[in-house]
């Protein structure tokens, strides 16, 4: 028969959501069904499509004879699907799925027009006492006050599903368990995931208490359009396999208290000391999962949160070289910050996997071009075996041009000269550039793998334009307004030279002995800054630099200008 019964005023025990009737419940036998799963928002047409799967969890076979699903989704909507036919049975464990005339497989068809869950909505199965033995409220909020079973309004429901999701009860990762906890009991299931008419497939509940799952590396500005190219490296450090269902990596840019989450596909898996990479669409290898982000680049702060299936916060990142924005960490407002990553230079945890919850200290700038996505971060921490430490090793900055006579960008270059005996092999070596912010380099210039630099020999590092490069990076080196400033690291982060130049210093731009007291000449258009004599180094750029009109990159200088 067609039940017509506004659920509103339907008789109600005092029960939380998701409790069940004594079995004294009279006529109406035993209530051991529950709402298992439910698919309320299909994708595309919902009329005729809407579904909802019950289970009986009891030991016994459940006569459903004249049993109905009623729903309400605001005050003054409610409704009600067709009796279930005679003979309507439901054996211990099985599953019944009561759905419209379109849903596959249905073994009742009804009418449904179920909420999608704007403001709260409910769905209820109610016996043939009109009594509602089983309810499931769910949505973005429930600020419709849609009831649980006991008429009085939820204080627990389930989240809003999006088209093509389910929600599928998997309290304990256990299909079919009800806790009376709708929020708890019930979990959002992708498209690929929903399981009408069979048992879920719910997600495994690797919490933040028991698997350890860090940040490990993560490029956040790729040299070139930064969209489809970003990715982050995650670790298992602990010694269990985890679960990643549910899991989320949330991005936050500007505002500390409203991120943009991106949710872990569900079946991710991350064995014990297991690398996952979670690429863009356009990244240059194959990422184990394809997400595009969207990363800050660092100005004032930015920051990146993993939140395990319960919210919790596994692990963060912050990053920028300062937090003015206020971003937040494991312990509140972060006071320790990594570096500001230049072009094409990841953020590497140094070392590999260690977490002491300060992205200042476990965090460098990867000294590796491009990063080293899927790979031990040995070599972004100059742990390779190869290259040269900067006291064994001695380089220069011998000559650059900040201010080339025509457009800066694509013109710009720097000559680092050699000027021991030995081969130098400067790979993973790093130039910074310094433009305002003395704590935070404007952008840096990692040496690809196999730069060696010969005895006495000089190496040019220019842009796409400058002609004869041995190293072609893009650069952005400042003009000296106010004081800027050049450094160049070994592969091991350590400062190796440094030269600030300008009219002044009033930014406080530092070199090897602190805040630079001697500063080279304000670069005029189109003339080089070099070193009077080649490789002559006193740590007094005023002293050791000056201007000249010959320009000789890559080659012995000419002299500075009369």
């Amino acid at each position: 028969m067609i039940r017509h019964l506004c659920l509103l005023f339907l008789p109600a025990f005092a029960l939380s959501c998701g409790d069940k009737p004594d079995d004294d419940t009279g006529s109406c036998g035993e209530t051991s069904v529950v709402i298992n799963e439910v698919l309320v928002d299909p994708p595309g047409e919902d009329a005729g499509f809407e579904w909802v799967e019950l289970k009986n969890t009891g030991s016994s076979e459940v006569d459903l004879t004249n049993f109905y699903i009623g729903w309400q989704k605001s005050e003054s909507s409610t409704g009600a699907s067709q009796g279930f036919p005679e003979g309507t049975t439901l054996g211990a464990g099985e599953y019944l799925l009561v759905g419209g005339a379109e849903v596959a497989g249905a073994d009742v068809v009804v009418d449904l027009d179920l909420g999608q869950g704007t403001g709260g909505d409910g769905m209820y199965l109610v016996n043939p006492c009109d009594e509602r033995v089983e309810a499931l409220v769910y949505g973005d909020s429930n600020d419709d006050a849609i009831p649980d079973e006991s008429g009085s309004t939820a204080t627990s429901w389930a989240d809003k599903p999006g088209a093509g999701e389910s929600l599928a009860r998997c309290s304990d990762a256990q299909d079919g368990v009800d806790t009376n906890d709708c929020g708890a009991d019930f979990v959002v299931m992708a498209p690929e995931s929903i399981t009408p008419g069979d048992v879920n497939d719910c997600p495994h509940e690797s919490t933040a208490e028991s698997v350890s799952i860090v940040i490990n590396e993560i490029m956040v500005d790729p040299a070139s359009s930064d969209t489809g190219l970003e990715w982050i490296e995650l670790v298992n450090t602990g010694s269990a396999d985890a679960y990643l269902d549910l899991w989320v990596l949330e991005v936050f840019k500007s505002d500390a208290e409203d991120g943009t989450e991106e949710q872990i596909p569900p079946g991710t898996t991350l064995p014990a000391g297991g690398r996952l990479v979670i690429g863009g669409s356009a990244v240059s290898f194959e990422p184990d999962l394809v997400i595009d982000f969207s990363f800050g680049n660092g100005d004032e702060g930015d920051a990146v949160h993993l939140y395990d299936f319960a919210g919790t916060l596994e692990d963060a990142i912050v990053y920028g070289g300062s937090n003015e924005d206020g971003m937040l960490d494991e312990n509140g407002v972060a006071t320790s910050i990594a570096p500001d990553a230049g072009s094409d230079v990841s953020l590497a945890r140094c070392p590999d996997g260690e977490d002491t919850n300060a992205s200042g200290d476990d965090f460098a700038l990867c000294m590796v071009v491009g990063g080293t996505p899927g790979e031990v971060n040995d070599a972004c921490c100059g742990g390779g075996d190869s290259c040269d430490l900067a006291a064994a090793a001695t380089l220069v900055i011998n000559e650059f041009l900040p201010d080339p006579a025509s457009t800066d960008a694509g013109n710009e270059w720097v000559e680092i000269y050699n000027p021991s005996s030995r081969n130098v092999d400067a790979s993973g070596w790093q130039l910074a550039w310094y433009k305002s912010d003395p704590a935070s380099p404007s952008g840096t210039a990692a040496l690809p793998a196999d730069t060696v630099i010969p005895a006495r020999g000089f190496l040019l590092v220019g842009d796409e334009l400058v002609s004869g490069t041995d190293v072609q990076v893009t650069l952005d080196i400042g003009n000296g307004t106010d004081g800027d400033g050049l450094h160049l690291w070994d592969c091991a982060g350590t400062l190796e030279d440094a030269v600030v130049y300008g009219s002044n210093n009033d930014d406080l731009i530092e070199d090897e002995n602190g805040v630079a007291t001697s500063v080279a000449p304000n670069p005029s258009s189109g003339v080089s800054i070099e070193r009077r004599t080649d490789g002559t180094d006193t740590n007094r750029s005023g002293d050791d630099f000056c201007e000249s009109s010959a320009n000789t990159p890559g080659a012995a200088n000419a002299g500075c200008a009369p």
